[in-house]
């Protein structure tokens, strides 16, 4: 029993202590100060205490807790501390029902001091110390270790839940920016084992309105005190959120941040971290991946990014070139390094411009170490155009098509250099140019443009389907028809590109042309890209009718042709030096030596040629003339505003001399002048011989004009040349088989569109012809006058000299004047005026006796003139008035030895219709039949109406016929059909 009463009483005595010293405050303070100085390593100093549980008060003035080791600042230091606190929470030892205030606390810890901090674990069981009410005017949290850092909190307020989860509010200035922080704290158990503390914090900065929450655990160990948290953070401005860091923010723009951030007191990982950087409309960019960071400073950034941006210029700024007109850009990036020196391993970007322009460059490069080697990038560019590059290049002289190009830039060789260089220009359907090499320094002293390519070291390949395609590249004429490759080699700037070697070929049908550039400059911006081009040309051509496929005009088949020459060009010319040329094949040799001044003017010259024949048959294959075996020599002088050209060719008997002068000015010809002289001219010689065989008709007139005469005269019209014009042709003879020219001599002079026939003579197998007459053609329509006399004209051989198959034989003599106005064959006749006498003198024509057939009927029969083979006609005169086209005749004769025959005539030349009345009458009045012929319709086909005997029209319409079948087949109008009847005398 004594032991049961002893045992209250100890029991009794143990619960009741502590009340007995809560009613003696002297008591409390020694107890208060033996319970620091016992159990810790600091020491208690109290200003103006007041401890009175009972009562519910406590306060004090300071309170400080020094390290007892040295003479350091105090761990603990709170001003203006009271508070109202109940026995039962110090009987407790907590307090969940007392309320604390205090003005100002300080807490210090350091590494520096003897005195051992408190165990990580233990700062987390503090905070089942804290009231049920708290407010603390200021805190300040400074530790001190390498580094001093000061954390001051305003208006902390603190409100307790229960027992486990407690309510923290506060304010802090971050960097001068105010921030409301809102965290919630609850224990975290393991039964009734303390594990740590859960934390909810929501921090708010007032100023950029940038919010982050952290929602995790605080676990604490003796050696340290480890953390696992979410972060949900959202920046308006990135810059808030690197300072945390102490980096400078390379970007702009809003942040939201989501990681998990799991780290002890040295420092913390970022863990599936996403970042979101909106700095619309110049960039946004998406980033994943891990930050790990020491509080230190010492931090290691791993992230992969995607993103959008105005211009490729956020990343290649350190290029110093103007990326904007490239347009917004698409990429990806893997980011390395730290926060304050981020390194951009690999990276990819692409934009597409307004323009067309695709631009997608990869690579690597550190931003804050521009000249860093791994600063390296590939570039691929394409566009629908070139123009595209204009921003660049400025405005080009012409447009050359899709353009696209690739190269290799390293940052730390300064200048800047490309290498790896292709580009492509065109497209295989017209000019195309690959360019690869090099570019040796890049935008060197802040230069733009094409002046920014300095040191070029290029290959060029050339191809283009059509020779005509490059006249925009070389800025002169070129000639078309020729399929166009070669290489080159060029050096020098982006303005200005020195030839250094190549080859170029061209070839067409039956064509190749070499080229070997040694020197030329290639500016690509200039209104003329080429300048100061040497090169040396070699030509083969299989046969010269190939030439034809270029010129677009026929050249007859002359053989093989071969040449070579110096190319040169100054300024806007292009010339031909040391030209060799030869050709031989289709029985003609020739050699050429000379110059081509100006390929502009390929007439303007100065060659010297000689010429050989000695293959007539081979010739004739090829031109269808059967020329005579011969040759000559010719040379061609070009001066500055004249050329000069003289010869002296031979074929078989046959010579020739000739001259002439070209004028210009300002690059027009004002003047030609040309002059041939031939002492005989031999038709034979020149192929001219008409020769109607059995087995072969040899009509050189057929083949020398094969347009009719209204083409020929309207081309002629379209190609009337503006110059001054003097030529003169004379030939002391023309012989042929049945020739018998005396003399010929031509002069004609023309001045500002209007002709003059000075002189027109001939002298024809002892007949003379003169014609002379002037043709304008400013007037509207083009104007002529003509006058003619002839006297004595042998008509068999003039027909078979011009190639006309007619049966007829006589002289002719003509005199008269003509005009006419008109631009086609059908007007000039329509409208052709004047007056015109004809005479036919000791014709003969094929056909039995008409002459008695027209009078007499019976006796053709029992005479024997039906047994005659041609008919004889001593004499045929008219006069014929021209209105208008249409030629009248009243006074029409005919004279045979038989027959008298009188009549009138109507010729309509523009419509080719005749109203031909024709009476013949014997001259033997023993036998008299009179009867009256009539010939109406066109001239090709005309009716006859005969009384009474229809058999007299062959001789008398043959007869009256002729002349406008001479004068048709003269203008190239009439072609012979039916039936040939041979031309036999009598």
């Amino acid at each position: 029993m004594r032991k049961l009463l002893f045992a209250v009483v100890i029991l009794a005595v143990i619960l009741l202590a502590p009340l007995l010293a809560m009613r003696s405050e002297t008591t409390l303070l020694v107890l208060s100060d033996w319970a620091v100085d016992s159990f810790t390593d600091l020491r208690l100093v109290l200003r103006d205490p007041v401890l009175r549980p009972l009562e519910g008060k406590v306060s004090a003035s300071e309170i400080h807790l020094y390290p007892k080791a040295d003479d350091g600042p105090p761990f603990l230091s709170v001003l203006g501390f009271s508070g109202n606190i109940t026995a039962m929470d110090i009987y407790r030892g907590d307090l969940d029902h007392t309320s604390l205030q205090a003005s100002e606390v300080i807490v210090y810890v350091s590494n520096r001091d003897q005195t051992s901090d408190p165990e990580p674990r233990d700062w987390l069981g503090y905070a089942g110390w804290l009231p049920e009410n708290l407010h603390i005017g200021k805190v300040h949290l400074v530790s001190a270790s390498e580094k001093t850092y000061v954390f001051p909190l305003r208006d902390v307020s603190g409100r307790r839940t229960d027992h486990d989860h407690y309510r923290l509010t506060t304010t802090a200035q971050y960097d001068g920016e105010p921030l409301t922080l809102e965290i919630g704290i609850a224990a975290l158990r393991s039964g009734r084992d303390f594990k740590g503390l859960g934390i909810d914090a929501h921090i708010v900065a007032g100023d950029s309105n940038s919010v982050v929450n952290l929602r995790g655990d605080l676990r604490g160990t003796a050696a340290d005190l480890t953390y696992n948290l979410q972060l949900d953070g959202k920046y308006t401005e990135l810059a808030y959120f690197t300072r945390g860091f102490s980096a400078t923010a390379m970007l702009e723009g809003s942040l939201d941040v989501h990681a998990t951030m799991k780290g002890d007191s040295k420092g913390f990982l970022l863990s599936d971290a996403t970042f979101e950087l909106d700095n619309a409309p110049e960039y946004r960019l998406d980033a994943r991946g891990e930050l790990q960071y020491q509080f230190g400073g010492e931090n290691q950034l791993q992230l992969s990014a995607t993103g959008e941006m105005e211009s490729m210029a956020l990343l290649l700024n350190w290029l110093k070139f103007d990326l904007t007109p490239l347009g917004r850009a698409r990429g990806s990036a893997q980011v390395s390094g730290s926060l304050q020196d981020t390194r951009v391993e690999t990276f990819t970007l692409e934009s597409q411009a307004d323009s067309g322009l695709l631009v997608k460059v990869t690579g690597n490069f550190d931003p804050l170490d521009a000249d860093a080697q791994q600063n390296e990038i590939s570039l691929q560019t394409s566009a629908p155009a070139l123009a595209a590059l204009q921003q660049w290049t400025g405005k080009l002289p012409f447009e050359p098509g899709p353009f696209k190009a690739s190269a290799k830039l390293r940052a730390d060789q300064k200048p800047y250099r490309l290498n790896d260089l292709a580009i492509e220009i065109g497209t295989a359907d017209s000019a195309l140019l690959h360019l690869t090499g090099s570019v040796g320094a890049l935008g060197a002293d802040g230069k733009q443009g094409l002046a920014a390519l300095e040191d070029l070291k290029l290959k060029l390949a050339l191809s283009a389907p059509d020779s005509e395609q490059l006249r925009p590249y070389l800025g002169a004429w070129v000639p078309a028809g020729f399929k166009v490759d070669g290489n080159a080699a060029v050096a020098g700037n982006g303005e200005r590109l020195q030839i250094q070697g190549g080859t170029i070929h061209a070839t067409g049908p039956g064509l190749a042309l070499s080229m070997r550039p040694s020197a030329g400059t290639f500016k690509p911006a200039a209104d003329f890209p080429l300048d100061g081009l040497a090169a040396a040309i070699a030509m083969q051509v299989a046969d010269t009718a190939s030439i034809g496929n270029i010129t677009g005009k026929h050249v007859p088949h002359l053989g093989q042709l071969a040449g070579t020459a110096q190319l040169q060009q100054s300024g806007k010319r292009f010339s031909l030096e040391d030209i060799d040329l030869s050709l031989g094949g289709a029985g003609l040799d020739a050699t050429g030596t000379g110059r081509i001044p100006d390929l502009a003017m390929p007439a303007a010259a100065d060659l010297a040629l000689s010429v050989k024949l000695d293959n007539p048959e081979a010739l004739f294959k090829s031109t269808g003339l059967r020329l005579a075996p011969g040759g000559g020599t010719f040379t061609l002088n070009t001066g500055p505003r004249d050329t000069q050209f003289k010869g002296d060719f031979t074929l078989g008997k046959s010579s020739f001399s000739g001259s002439g002068a070209l004028a210009y000015r300002d690059g027009a010809m004002q003047q030609l002048q040309v002059a041939v002289d031939s002492p005989m001219l031999y038709l034979r010689d020149l192929g001219l011989q008409a020769e109607i065989k059995e087995q072969e008709a040899y009509k050189p007139a057929d083949k020398l004009n094969q347009l009719e005469f209204g083409n020929r005269l309207e081309k002629l019209l379209r190609k009337v040349p503006d110059h001054d014009t003097d030529i003169r042709i004379n030939l002391g003879g023309v012989e042929g088989e049945n020739t018998r020219i005396q003399a010929f001599q031509l002069h004609m002079t023309g001045a500002e569109k209007r002709y003059t026939l000075r002189q027109f003579s001939v002298t024809y197998d002892n007949s003379q012809a003169e014609v002379r007459g002037i043709i304008d053609l400013n007037a509207n329509p083009p104007f002529a006058s003509l006058a003619v006399e002839a006297l004595s004209l042998p008509l068999q051989t003039l027909t078979r000299d011009l190639g006309i198959d007619y049966p007829v034989k006589g002289y002719a003599n003509l005199r008269g004047g003509l005009t006419a106005q008109g631009t086609t064959s059908s007007q000039l006749l329509g409208r052709l005026d004047g007056s015109l006498a004809v005479a036919l003198e000791d014709a003969e024509i094929a056909g039995a006796a008409y002459d008695v057939l027209a009078t007499d009927l019976l006796a053709w029969f029992y005479s024997g003139a039906a047994l005659e083979k041609s008919t004889h006609i001593d004499c045929t005169m008219a006069e014929f008035k021209l209105n208008q086209g249409v030629a009248d005749a009243d006074d029409l004769y005919i004279e045979t030895s038989r027959m008298v025959a009188t009549g009138k005539a109507k010729i309509n030349l523009g419509r080719e219709q005749l109203n031909v009345t024709i009476t013949p009458r014997s001259k033997s009045r023993d036998i008299q039949v009179p009867s009256e012929i009539h010939i109406r319709g066109p001239f090709k086909d005309p009716s006859i109406t005969v009384s009474p005997m229809a058999a007299a029209f062959d001789a008398t319409a043959e007869l009256i016929t002729l002349v406008p079948r001479m004068a048709r087949k003269l203008f190239g109008m009439e072609k012979h059909e039916g039936e040939k009847r041979p031309c036999i005398a009598g």
